[in-house]
């Protein structure tokens, strides 16, 4: 008698087929091409905040120069004052400056510290806001209209283009400003 060994169709289908791994490994690859892609958003995101935190920062700390020296304020030091000087008065203890002098050198070393702090980043002050927008303008066309002090920081983002897959990836000139007063 020999014996016969039956297998049931239960037995037959244990396990996987090397489709199904296949299919498997295909979505966990995309999920993780998705989870990779989101964590290099989130730190150009982080960057990027970072950026703006620092260009308010600066934008107030220029206004507290600008109320440490009043004098210079009423003199109208800090009403049109967009590129910075090279070779300025060195104000010292022995040699004081007058209000338009610590003016421009404060100015002068702001921006140095903005060009160290900021991508590109560099500032001006003017008048502006008479069309209701002083977060506007860009380097060298700072859209300065009028209005009231003015204090605008500008910089250079990375910024991706449209909303779709495939989007370039740019970097485009920010602005901050913030309207000062002594």
């Amino acid at each position: 008698m020999s014996k016969r060994h039956h297998m049931s169709q239960s037995d037959s289908q244990r396990g996987y087929t090397l489709v199904e791994v296949m299919i498997t490994v295909l979505i966990l690859s995309i999920g993780l091409a998705a989870l990779g892609l989101l964590q290099v958003l989130t730190i150009q995101n982080t960057y990027n905040s970072n950026n703006r935190a620092l260009a308010v920062m600066s934008a107030e700390a220029m206004a507290d120069r600008v109320r440490a020296n009043v004098l210079g304020y009423e003199l109208g030091a800090y009403t049109d004052i967009q590129t910075p000087i090279t070779g300025g008065p060195e104000c010292t203890a022995a040699s004081p400056c007058d209000p338009i002098a610590i003016a421009q050198t404060e100015f002068t070393n702001w921006n140095d510290e903005l060009a160290q702090n900021l991508p590109q980043g560099m500032g001006i002050m003017c008048m502006d806001g008479n069309d209701g927008d002083i977060n506007d303008g860009e380097p060298g066309a700072p859209a300065c209209g009028g209005g009231v002090n003015v204090i605008k920081v500008f910089w250079r983002e990375s910024s991706a283009s449209g909303s779709g897959t495939g989007d370039e990836v740019q970097n485009v000139w920010r602005v901050f400003g913030t309207p000062f007063f002594p």
